[in-house]
C-alpha cells in the first residue's frame, strides 16, 4: 500500500432472515406497547421500584453494617482509605426493568487534596476498584429489578454479597491486599 492511500475497510453486516426481522419487531412492539400502557394507567416504574428498595430495603442494612451515605453511593468509614460502594445503573433501562451492579473502589486519604474534593468528586478515579459480581460469582452481574414484582428477594441477595464479598474486600485495601479473587483465571501467561 502507497504511502498516500487509505487502509482498506471491510464491513462485516449481520444479516437477518425474514422471520428473524419478524420476530425482533414483534417483540420491539410488544415491549413500546407495554411501556404506553404503563404509562397511561400511572403504574409504578421499574426506576421507582429501583429507588424505593434502595432507600427502604438497602440502605438501612448498609447503614447496620456500618456504611454512611444514601442514594446511590456509601462510603464505609476508614482512617487511612476513603472506602467506596457506589450503585451504577444501566444506560438502557426502562420503564418495565432497571438493570444495577455495585461498584467497589479504595483510594488513600492522603490522595485526595481534601475531604471537600472527596464529596465533590463522584467520578474521581479509583486507583483499586472492583465489580460486586466479580467478587461474589467471579463474573460481572447486574441484577434486575422489575417494576412489577417484590424487590426484597434482591436486596437480600445484594446485601449478603456486599457483606460476605464486599466488605472484606474493602476493608483488605488498607492492608495493601489489592489482589483480586479473579485475576489469576484472567491473567496472560
Amino acid at each position: 500500500m502507497a504511502d498516500d492511500q487509505a487502509p482498506e475497510i471491510k464491513v462485516v453486516r449481520w444479516e437477518q432472515t425474514p422471520a428473524e426481522q419478524q420476530e425482533f419487531l414483534q417483540r420491539f412492539l410488544i415491549r413500546e406497547e407495554a411501556i404506553v400502557d404503563r404509562r397511561r394507567a400511572r403504574l409504578p416504574t421499574a426506576q421507582q421500584a429501583f429507588v424505593s428498595m434502595a432507600k427502604n430495603e438497602i440502605a438501612p442494612r448498609l447503614r447496620e453494617l456500618g456504611f454512611k451515605g444514601s442514594g446511590q453511593k456509601f462510603r464505609l468509614p476508614s482512617d487511612t482509605h476513603l472506602l467506596a460502594l457506589d450503585f451504577q445503573r444501566s444506560a438502557w433501562d426502562d420503564i418495565l426493568e432497571v438493570s444495577f451492579t455495585i461498584n467497589l473502589a479504595a483510594d488513600p486519604i492522603e490522595s485526595a487534596l481534601s475531604a471537600n474534593e472527596v464529596r465533590r468528586s463522584p467520578q474521581r478515579v479509583y486507583p483499586h476498584h472492583e465489580r460486586l459480581g466479580f467478587l461474589s460469582r467471579g463474573r460481572d452481574h447486574w441484577w434486575k429489578v422489575p417494576a412489577d414484582g417484590p424487590t426484597l428477594s434482591i436486596a437480600v441477595e445484594v446485601i449478603h454479597d456486599i457483606r460476605e464479598f464486599g466488605i472484606p474486600w474493602l476493608r483488605e485495601q488498607p492492608k495493601g491486599n489489592f489482589v483480586t479473587p479473579w485475576l489469576p483465571r484472567h491473567a496472560k501467561g
